[in-house]
């Protein structure tokens, strides 16, 4: 007589390891088990089949992926900022302890081991993962920000947009002459704000290390600006 299948089986052989607690069961036909499964809470849409052979059990996966890649994370919201763009939201990243916890471990992989005196993050989303990577690598977190966003005395660069022009602003006292730099941002677009920290980072006579991103576009050959410089991301589209 076969044996029925529990949860307590599927955990036996790894099947649901760290998918949390299966929801609902439901009959498909003698030998298949449909279950639905709750991910921490959230319904996530998991399936599995399930055949049975001789008291042994035997499976094929087919299931919605259970949060177990960054970009399963990310979202897309088409026309935002503005009509024609799909915009790459971290919010859901950012939601997420787990996320946050994969983004930290690869974006650390990208530096590899490489040492690091100070970490910039670009305003703003750069922000939260800059604060990360400088507590990992034992390292001062460098804020860049819009003109008349910081407090102190400051150095100005400029970069083109579409139409006219922004700019970004560094505390002059923010770096040391020969200290390594790694600047981070969540996304490398076009390229020019980047390129504009560089050149920051350059007048005050840092080093750069790396320029490090969650995620590029490369559609967009924002890279291209940043030659010279050695520039990764844990995601690319």
């Amino acid at each position: 007589m076969k044996k029925p299948i529990t949860s307590k089986t599927l955990e036996s052989i790894g099947f649901i390891r760290d998918l949390g607690r299966i929801q609902t069961c439901n009959l498909l036909s003698r030998n298949q088990v449909h279950y639905s499964v709750m991910l921490r809470g959230h319904f996530c849409g998991c399936k599995y089949i399930l055949f049975c052979y001789n008291d042994k059990i035997n499976y094929k996966i087919n299931y919605i992926s259970p949060m177990n890649t960054i970009e399963d994370f990310i979202r897309d919201i088409p026309n935002f900022p503005k009509e024609g763009i799909l915009f790459k939201d971290i919010a859901p990243l950012l939601q997420s302890p787990k996320g946050v916890r994969l983004c930290l471990e690869e974006l650390l992989k990208l530096i590899e081991g490489q040492k690091i005196d100070k970490v910039i993050g670009i305003e703003s989303r750069g922000f939260f993962f800059a604060t990360l990577l400088a507590q990992k690598l034992n390292a001062g977190f460098i804020p860049v920000r819009k003109p008349g966003k910081l407090p102190y005395k400051t150095l100005t660069q400029s970069y083109a947009l579409e139409y006219g022009e922004d700019a970004v602003e560094i505390h002059i006292d923010a770096i040391e002459k020969g200290e390594r730099i790694l600047i981070h941002d969540d996304v490398l677009a076009t390229g020019g704000t980047a390129e504009a920290v560089c050149k920051l980072v350059e007048k005050l006579g840092g080093n750069i290390v790396q320029c490090n991103f969650i995620m590029q576009l490369n559609f967009l050959n924002g890279k291209d600006k940043l030659k010279g410089y050695d520039v990764k991301s844990v995601l690319e589209y």
